[in-house]
């Protein structure tokens, strides 16, 4: 008998234990983990001259971008993955915004302006978010009566690409990458987007309009940003 009590009482409080927890979860909003806070200190506006540090010297870095999209490069000749050719596109200082997320951009060395890179990451987010952008030159791409480098625009995502992507537009990429993307783009001149193509980490393609991301216009040229209502994937 005194066996049975024992196990009855042990019953007894793991229920009330997991009943209490259950509560507790349900009260406690769930709040982005800072999984990749480390990078928030490479941030080349804070830190300069004898002071700055080189984010791609740190080989969590380098372990996060192979990982974090393991796509094959398909822009590039080779058999390399988009995390390992993302290293070539980036330059060395790295902005961080609203104390979160971080961006680079670059081009490959001797390969300026035909490829262009733009690598953005929350650093909030629980699921490590990284996207990367590869701005493809066209060859002999040049827009009608307009002096105009026509490029192709290769959008690669740290997540897999879901069905109801595939075949709705019932989710997109989040504003927080948008906008920088697009400022980005802004600050590059003489350049056009013919095509856009989204690709997921495991894989799966889909081709975009320039217009979805903001990018229908020349780059250099002002223009106003839209208020856009995206969620993120």
């Amino acid at each position: 008998m005194n066996v049975l009590s024992t196990t009855r009482a042990a019953a007894s409080t793991a229920i009330l234990v997991f009943g209490l927890l259950h509560c507790v979860a349900q009260q406690s909003p769930e709040r982005p983990v800072a999984t990749l806070s480390w990078l928030l200190s490479y941030d080349s506006t804070r830190h300069a001259g004898a002071n700055a540090k080189v984010l791609q010297s740190d080989p969590r870095f380098r372990a996060l971008l192979r990982r974090s999209l393991p796509q094959p490069a398909l822009f590039l000749p080779g058999d390399r993955s988009v995390g390992n050719a993302a290293e070539d596109f980036i330059g060395e200082k790295p902005v961080v915004l609203q104390d979160r997320y971080m961006t680079i951009d670059g081009c490959v060395r001797h390969m300026c302006p035909e490829l262009e890179g733009f690598l953005w990451i929350d650093t909030a987010s629980a699921h490590s978010d990284i996207i990367f952008a590869a701005l493809v030159a066209i060859p002999n791409g040049k827009a009608d009566a307009v002096q105009l480098q026509l490029f192709h625009l290769w959008v690669f995502s740290s997540r897999p690409t879901s069905q109801s992507f595939m075949f709705e537009n019932s989710e997109f990429l989040p504003d927080m990458f948008l906008y920088p993307l697009q400022d980005w783009f802004d600050k590059l001149s003489g350049r056009r987007i013919a095509s856009v193509m989204f690709v997921g980490s495991d894989g799966r393609m889909k081709p975009l309009l320039p217009s979805a991301l903001h990018l229908s216009g020349d780059s250099g040229q002002p223009h106003e940003k839209q208020d856009v209502q995206l969620g993120e994937q």
